[in-house]
């Protein structure tokens, strides 16, 4: 039933519903004239005094552009297995940020299929992927904490959350490494190793598919958080100025190799070897500061592929062709 509406009757209400048959129903003006028995000029003029008013607001995602070339240089000279690049120059930071994250997820997106295994570890950045996950009803999948917990168990950074977090956007399951990053004693590490809970864990890291991983810069080692220096021996301290960062928890040194340090064998993660054989191994970082790790990481196989913006890829590759300028 046509219901007329005159000139007077233009109510936020009216207009809401007239902009939604619009924008959202996909009618025309001319059918939404007939449905209302009033010419299509009315509807027009409705429509945009509802944008003007704000009722209709129109967001424009601007696309980001991948820089096809850096990607393919990428992936040549540190022998990846794939490489994304974002050119972020025209967004602001939090643009930036939006975009890496919401890539980096479609990019999960396609490599998740049911019943896949994905180890995650922790930090702004993974928590900014995880964030941007659409949720997923029929693509259950197994998300398993790599590390023990560096921060409070309800950090929404932590591990522990960011696991949590994509199994539920996959309507997985999620298993915990419900231990902290570090135990001083051998023995009762070996031992809390052993607990049915943390063993069912760590054997799931035995079949990952993929390892999301963001990479710690020099400013964030163990060595600068209060927290840790329990965890830290004397001669450890000896070795910090050797040490450039660190990835999957384990602290390394100016080489890129596992740092000679007692921390990284009081550590509580799933093995490096059950990482280096998963097929994708994805770390997602940008910055200046991450250039030194990024690169010894790639050099030293911890990762395959890698999502970042342009300046850090062309950095990456202006270290490797000049070695002996400082960034």
């Amino acid at each position: 039933m046509n219901t007329k509406i005159t000139f007077e009757e233009t109510s936020a209400a009216l207009m809401s519903e007239i902009a939604d048959l619009y924008y959202n129903q996909g009618m025309t003006q001319q059918e939404i004239a007939r449905r209302y028995d009033c010419n299509r000029f009315k509807i027009a003029k409705m429509i945009q005094t509802a944008r003007e008013e704000g009722i209709v607001e129109i967001t424009i995602h601007k696309p980001s552009k991948r820089h096809m070339l850096l990607e393919q240089s990428l992936m040549d000279t540190f022998q990846l297995s794939n490489a994304i690049v974002l050119d972020t120059r025209d967004l602001s930071r939090a643009e930036a940020t939006s975009v890496i994250g919401k890539t980096s997820a479609m990019y999960l997106e396609q490599l998740l299929t049911p019943g896949s295994t994905i180890g995650v570890t922790w930090g702004k950045t993974i928590r900014n992927v995880v964030s941007a996950l659409d949720q997923k009803t029929q693509n259950p999948i197994n998300a398993v904490q790599l590390c023990g917990c560096f921060h409070h168990l309800n950090s929404s950074d932590g591990s522990r959350s960011i696991t949590h977090t994509v199994a539920m956007k996959f309507n997985g399951e999620y298993f915990y490494l419900n231990l902290p990053i570090y135990i001083n004693d051998e023995q009762a590490r070996n031992a809390m190793l052993r607990e049915p809970l943390i063993e069912n864990t760590l054997n799931l890291t035995h079949k990952m598919d993929v390892v999301l991983t963001g990479i710690g810069s020099r400013s964030s080692l163990p060595f600068n958080n209060p927290v840790l220096k329990p965890y830290i021996s004397e001669e450890d301290w000896k070795e910090e100025p050797n040490c450039i960062g660190s990835i999957y928890g384990h602290v390394l040194d100016q080489e890129g190799r596992i740092a000679n340090i007692s921390l990284n064998r009081k550590i509580v993660a799933a093995s490096l070897q059950d990482i280096l054989t998963t097929p994708h191994k994805i770390a997602v970082a940008t910055g200046r500061h991450k250039v030194d790790i990024l690169t010894a990481c790639m050099q030293n196989r911890y990762i395959n592929e890698l999502i970042t913006d342009r300046a850090t890829a062309e950095q990456l590759l202006n270290k490797i062709s000049h070695p002996k300028e400082t960034l």
